[in-house]
């Protein structure tokens, strides 16, 4: 996946709740991104503060059930890599 596989959104509601609609018409996998979201949520719809000026993003997979537990990780391990090439954190 690269930055063109990603649908962007200059402002959502929700990147989550965009993921949840196209659940509805399509098995793909998608990656749904926006550069402020008006109601942002987190897990067990909590608010989450979604300021113009930041990146936020949500994944729809289909893993393998017996492979779910190393996506967080391999997920922040490519956010990582990424920002680290482009912007040179260390």
């Amino acid at each position: 996946m690269t930055l063109k596989d990603i649908i962007w959104f200059e402002s959502c509601d929700s990147t989550m709740d965009v993921c949840h609609r196209f659940s509805d018409i399509t098995k793909k996998e998608i990656s749904i991104g926006a550069l402020s979201q008006l109601k942002g949520r987190g897990t067990k719809n909590r608010l989450w503060v979604s300021p113009k000026g930041n990146v936020f993003l949500s994944f729809l997979l289909h893993p393998d059930p017996l492979k779910v537990h190393i996506i967080h990780m391999l997920g922040t391990l490519a956010i990582y890599e990424f920002l680290n090439q482009n912007y040179h954190f260390d």
